[in-house]
């Protein structure tokens, strides 16, 4: 009797341990096989992204010239409705 007991939960452990074997095989072949195309992907997601901002570099960083003067006359007519 006791010996059937420890049958049964050696035949589990087996099997669990077994089980666990073939999801880490299974892990491993979706890590070494897709994981790349993964990361290929997301590189050229990265690289087309940079590509669009350095593209438009000049609108994303544009700064008005000789805006002193503009500015200056805003805060006189700012300050001109406020009295």
């Amino acid at each position: 009797m006791l010996s059937l007991r420890y049958s049964g939960t050696l035949t589990r452990t087996c099997r669990s341990r077994l089980a666990n074997f073939r999801r880490g095989l299974l892990l491993n072949f979706f890590l070494e096989e897709i994981g790349p195309a993964i990361y290929n992907q997301a590189i050229a997601d990265a690289q087309t992204r940079m590509q669009l901002r350095v593209t438009d570099l000049h609108g994303e960083l544009f700064a008005d010239e000789f805006q002193y003067w503009a500015r200056l006359e805003a805060q006189r007519k700012k300050a001109a409705n406020r009295k």
